[in-house]
C-alpha cells in the first residue's frame, strides 16, 4: 500500500475515534516503548508526538512503520467499540505482480468507498 494511503487511512481513523495527534501519540508509545522506567514520560510521549506528526506527513515514511501503526490502531479497545475494520491490502509476494495491482486496486477502491 503506498505511504499517502496509509497515512490518510490514520488520519480517518483518527477522526473517527475523536482522537488528536497527541492521543495518538500515547496509544503508539505505550504500545512500543513503554518500559515503566522512562525518568520523564511525558517529555518522552512529547517527544515522540513531534516524530509522529512528521511520519504521518512525509512521502518517505517508510511502510512498514505506517502499517504497524494502523495495527496499534485496531488492537485498541478504542476501535473495537466501533465495530470497524481496516481495508487495505498487504501484499502476499505469492501472487503474480499484476495479481498483486489489482489487489491493490480492489483495496483503494473499497477504501474509497467506505470514505464516502
Amino acid at each position: 500500500m503506498e505511504v499517502e494511503n496509509i497515512q490518510q487511512e490514520i488520519k480517518i481513523l483518527l477522526t473517527k475515534l475523536d482522537w488528536s495527534i497527541p492521543k495518538l501519540a500515547e496509544v503508539i508509545y505505550v504500545e512500543k516503548f513503554d518500559d515503566d522506567e522512562a525518568e520523564d514520560e511525558v517529555s518522552a510521549v512529547k517527544t515522540f508526538e513531534s516524530k509522529l506528526k512528521k511520519q504521518l506527513s512525509r512521502k518517505t515514511t517508510k511502510t512498514k512503520l505506517l502499517e504497524e501503526y494502523l495495527i496499534i490502531i485496531s488492537n485498541h479497545n478504542d476501535f473495537s467499540k466501533l465495530g470497524l475494520a481496516i481495508p487495505y491490502y498487504v501484499e502476499s509476494k505469492t501472487l503474480s505482480a499484476t495479481m498483486e495491482d489489482g489487489m491493490r486496486k480492489i483495496s483503494k477502491l473499497v477504501t474509497e468507498m467506505c470514505i464516502e
